[in-house]
């Protein structure tokens, strides 16, 4: 997780969230962004927008200062609507989170969890996942 700004926006992210405390800050209903992040909530002038599209907007038309988003979900959509290199994503991290796969305990489901490992392994084993780690910059086991 990250936070993007219009470029020129004069803040100083370096992973202490009280030096946030008077910058308007848009978080998307419903993600994650880690045990910090919400323990900081309280402190912060948060507002909530439904798409990574609205929030990049809002950043756009300065109702707000950052973006808490990440970057797999975001750079494509900066380049859809014409914001790429007007926001940028500032350099550190809010939070790395680990991401699971999780499948249904039902017998029904079995097959699937089956060709779901099978594949998974196919993909380990020629270097496409590797590949595709690199590709979309996430850390693959």
């Amino acid at each position: 997780m990250v936070f993007y700004a219009r470029n020129g926006t004069p803040i100083d992210w370096n992973g202490d969230f009280t030096t946030l405390g008077e910058v308007r800050i848009v978080t998307l209903n419903g993600w994650a962004y880690g045990p910090a992040f919400d323990r900081a909530r309280p402190q912060l002038r948060l507002s909530v927008a439904n798409s990574v599209e609205s929030g990049l907007k809002m950043v756009a038309h300065q109702h707000v200062q950052l973006f808490a988003s990440n970057r797999r979900n975001t750079e494509p959509v900066l380049g859809r609507i014409g914001l790429a290199g007007q926001i940028t994503m500032l350099p550190r991290v809010i939070e790395v989170q680990d991401g699971y796969f999780a499948f249904p305990r039902r017998v029904s489901s079995d097959a699937l969890r089956k060709e779901f490992d099978a594949e998974f392994q196919r993909l380990v084993d020629s270097g496409e996942l590797k590949r595709l780690g690199q590709r979309h910059e996430v850390n693959v086991p």
